[in-house]
């Protein structure tokens, strides 16, 4: 698994600081970087200078969001290997 991981982050590396490259990745990556249950109910829909917006399935999601903001952003900017995100904002999911 080590090496899928360096694999990834040399490719990230290389991504550099194009927003629509990074979102790309996070909405790939989401589940591995936050997790299966916070995945299950939000997604990455937006990138803009640091903050991730961040789409949440009800209202009780887009509340926990604030609640995880800080794990969330260190787990995004850990699994990047830099500084990507600074904040978050969360926003509810259109209807499906």
């Amino acid at each position: 698994m080590r090496r899928v991981d360096d694999c990834i982050k040399s490719v990230l590396a290389v991504a550099g600081d194009d927003p629509e490259v990074q979102l790309i990745f996070l909405r790939e990556l989401w589940p591995q970087i936050v997790g299966p249950g916070v995945a299950e109910n939000t997604r990455p829909v937006g990138l803009a200078g640091r903050t991730l917006e961040i789409a949440a399935a009800d209202p009780v999601w887009a509340g926990q969001l604030e609640e995880l903001e800080d794990p969330i952003v260190r787990s995004v900017n850990r699994f990047w290997g830099r500084r990507v995100v600074e904040r978050i904002r969360a926003r509810l999911r259109p209807s499906q």
